[in-house]
């Protein structure tokens, strides 16, 4: 009896080294939750995954640590493999997986698990048509379209390109014609005109242009004596209302002060007269001032005299009485107040005076600066009337010669006839040689457009032959793909058959790629069965079926095939049956079971 032993070191909950005994039939994997048992499917798995698939495959990565795991093969299947993960979450292996070769890929036909693709597109009644398609040689044929399909995208960009140029072509072509026909037109036209004595015309020419400058330049100088004019016009009346204003202010001042120089004149007598006269008031109270003083000294000593010696005077002897000195003092009193009453008087005359000789002065001032302005304007504004009277000579002047010049040109232009012909000769022989330039260049482009331009036919027929092919190449494709699909009908039916599956009559894998069948129910078949219509148990059991299928037909070399406890669930009756078929197509059949025992125990069964 063949068998293999597997060693997984460090892979999922399978930490350390673990070496386990698979034999040929039916191996059992016994063990509770979180023992090891899908670390152990996994394990089988990476045996037979690409390098390639590896990269970038997290639901790999995270089976490893930060370590190197390991599983090994040995016994009657031989292989070992190395793994560990990189910082960038890419796996990184070593050694070559159990197959190289083949169609399809092995974890999704020999691991009948619940992340299995087409166990899930079953359950929940989805298309298979990609499950089939791994089968075929249609990714052969996808390069392919994918090839011709660049190499028409290819040819449509040329013909457009093509087709664009021959376009310009045409256009390029019609233009030169039109070009060619307008030039024809020009040269009669040209031919009938009457010769032209160019150097008269010329001469001529020269003669009136000469003749319109000279017109130009007197017209300008016109217009500048005008605007002259019309402003000094403008300046003389504004000359004359100023001077009109200056006189008017000048008369509001004479007519409320009259008499304002001879005022002025009184003044300039009548105030020194009254600081004269406030001087001599004011020595007269200093007078005063002095025999009051004078006099309350005697008083004071008459009364110490008149205590010592009775009340006589000291100087004559006669009898003086204290009263009779302030009878004196009283009298020299009111005459210094009124001495002093008469000064302020005066004064505030005087300060009167004053304010209105400053006043007068003013206006006087501002009378004569009144009169110096009127004379200035007036002497301006006789400069200006002098100067309007030159130009409006001069403009005089200029409009005559506008009218004599303006004759002169009249009479010239009946010379000028001659150069208008000659004029239109030159314009007519001018354009005829730029439409000989631009014919030219469109030629030369034309030249150009055509030399770019190869056998558009040969490469249209090879656009149409490209797409054919593409069309075939579609057809074909759907053709090898629906070949594996009618294979598949028929080897499903055989297995269900073998089996012992007497509910069922007939599976059918639709051109649509849906799954229906022709099933006994209640006695009666009822065909077009959908897989809508099945239950979970039903779905899956085709699953797995169809993956053995798979199996036994394009992965015959695989040594093994894993069923986990999840899909056995569904109908254990069903799967029974499935169990020991699978048994007739691999050497090795691995069916997780969950049970109480402590780690994992596997039981063997032929």
């Amino acid at each position: 009896m063949k068998q293999t032993t597997i060693e997984i070191s460090n892979i999922g909950g399978l930490a350390g080294t673990h070496k386990f005994t698979l034999k040929q039939g039916l191996n059992t994997i016994r063990a509770g939750n979180a023992v090891g048992k899908t670390s152990f499917q996994k394990s089988i798995e990476l045996l037979s995954a690409k390098n390639h698939d590896l990269k970038g495959s997290k639901h790999y990565a995270n089976l490893f640590g930060d370590g190197v795991a390991q599983i090994k093969a040995t016994g009657d299947v031989q292989c070992g493999r190395k793994f560990r993960v990189n910082g960038d979450d890419l796996l990184e292996a070593g050694g070559e997986p159990i197959i190289q070769t083949g169609k399809g890929y092995v974890s999704g036909i020999c691991f009948a698990t619940p992340e299995n693709p087409l166990i899930n597109k079953m359950l929940e009644g989805h298309s298979i048509k990609s499950f089939v398609e791994r089968f075929s040689d249609s990714e052969h044929y996808d390069l392919a379209i994918d090839t011709l399909k660049e190499i028409s995208q290819t040819l449509a960009m040329k013909l457009s390109s093509y087709q664009e140029t021959i376009a310009k072509i045409e256009e390029t072509a019609k233009n030169i014609e039109l070009l060619n026909k307008d030039k024809l037109d020009m040269e009669d036209k040209l031919n009938k005109m009457p010769k032209v004595d160019k150097q008269k015309a010329m001469k001529d020419e020269k003669a009136f242009q000469k003749a319109q400058e000279e017109k130009s330049i007197i017209r300008n100088k016109l217009s500048e004596s005008k605007a002259s004019i019309n402003s000094t016009n403008n300046n003389i009346e504004d000359l004359n209302q100023e001077i009109e204003y200056s006189k008017t202010e000048l008369q509001s001042i004479e007519k409320k002060n009259p008499q304002l120089e001879k005022r002025l004149t009184q003044l300039a007598t009548e105030i020194p007269d009254k600081e004269d006269i406030i001087d001599k008031q004011s020595r007269e109270v200093e007078q005063l001032e002095e025999k009051l003083r004078l006099a309350q000294e005697n008083k004071t000593s008459r009364t110490k005299f008149a205590k010592e010696n009775g009340n006589v005077c000291y100087a004559c002897g006669k009898p003086l009485t204290v009263e009779e000195v302030q009878k004196h003092i009283d009298s020299i009193e009111n005459k210094l107040d009124a001495s002093r009453k008469a000064m302020k008087t005066v004064e505030r005359e005087t300060i009167d005076l004053k304010e209105e000789k400053e006043e007068l002065e003013k206006k006087s001032q501002q009378a004569g600066k009144l009169k110096d302005l009127i004379e200035e304007k007036v002497a301006t504004l006789s400069d200006a009337e002098r100067l309007a009277v030159r130009l409006e000579k001069e403009i005089e002047q200029l409009k005559s010669d506008v009218e004599k010049i303006e004759k002169k040109i009249k009479d010239m232009s009946k010379d000028t006839k001659e150069f208008e012909k000659y004029q239109e000769r030159d314009r007519l022989e001018t354009l005829i040689t730029e439409k000989e330039k631009t014919i030219k260049q469109a030629e030369t482009r034309l030249k150009d457009l055509k030399s770019n331009i190869v056998d558009v036919d040969a490469i249209q027929n090879k656009k149409d032959f490209t797409d054919k092919a593409i069309s075939h190449m579609r057809t074909r494709r759907e053709e090898v793909v629906d070949a594996v699909r009618v294979k598949f009908n028929k080897i499903i039916n055989d297995l269900y058959q073998n089996m012992g599956f007497k509910n069922i009559e007939e599976i059918i894998i639709t051109r649509d790629y849906a799954v229906t069948m022709t099933k006994k129910n209640g006695g009666k078949e009822v065909e077009n069965f959908p897989l809508e219509a099945l239950s979970a148990s039903e779905r899956v059991t085709l699953g797995v079926a169809l993956l053995m299928v798979a199996k036994q037909e394009y992965l015959p070399n695989f040594p093994f095939f894993v069923i986990d406890e999840i899909v056995t669930s569904y109908d254990p009756n069903r799967f029974e049956k499935i169990k020991n078929f699978v048994k007739g197509i691999t050497d090795y059949v691995i069916v997780t079971e969950l049970s109480s025992e402590d780690g994992i125990v596997i039981k063997h069964a032929v």
